[in-house]
């Protein structure tokens, strides 16, 4: 990551990630973009930075065909102390390093990102809870798939026991995750 996270636009950005992907030309990036309505004219344009404003939807694709996390397209995460080089940004903006903001991007706890209120605090912590709840579910769904692996080699009682209590654990761990995101008007 370090290469194209390096680069000092998002333009380069996203020109070296292409390259580093196998993307030998814009064209070659465009056919895999197929349906998204971005062409290798837009791509060029983007790459050269005569085109500095950019719509979500064209930095999700290129960052989901690309397979690179989006912050490290519109920031220059591989030198996180350096500013946010993105155009067209708010006071709100000003001083934040590159390292902040991937931190405010992603909700991350413990960051240097804090929030500006109440509301910020608890939007973040409940997509930090939703994040667990999709850990907990898949963590779940291994499980389960192990104990029935294992109960049908016979396994030692012991051995079921404690993966019982494990299942119930996350079970318990689910059902509270949801009763939190349900009371702040999550529909699941």
């Amino acid at each position: 990551m370090a290469g194209y996270a390096a680069q000092r636009s998002i333009g380069a950005r996203i020109a070296a990630a292409r390259r580093s992907r196998g993307y030998r030309s814009a064209d070659a990036l465009a056919a895999a973009l197929y349906g998204t309505g971005i062409t290798a004219s837009i791509i060029e344009n983007i790459e050269a930075g005569r085109r500095a404003n950019l719509d979500v939807s064209i930095v999700l694709n290129i960052a989901r065909v690309l397979g690179v996390p989006v912050s490290a397209l519109l920031a220059p995460i591989a030198r996180p102390d350096d500013p946010l080089d993105l155009a067209n940004l708010g006071p709100a903006f000003d001083g934040m390093s590159a390292s902040e903001f991937d931190t405010w991007m992603s909700t991350a706890p413990n960051s240097d990102h804090l929030a500006a209120s109440a509301a910020e605090r608890n939007d973040r912590a409940e997509l930090r809870a939703l994040r667990e709840l999709q850990l907990q579910r898949r963590e779940l769904d291994r499980l389960r798939q192990a104990d029935a692996i294992e109960e049908a080699s016979g396994r030692p009682e012991a051995l079921a026991a404690a993966s019982h209590n494990r299942i119930a654990a996350i079970e318990n761990d689910i059902t509270e995750l949801r009763k939190y995101l349900a009371s702040a008007g999550w529909e699941l």
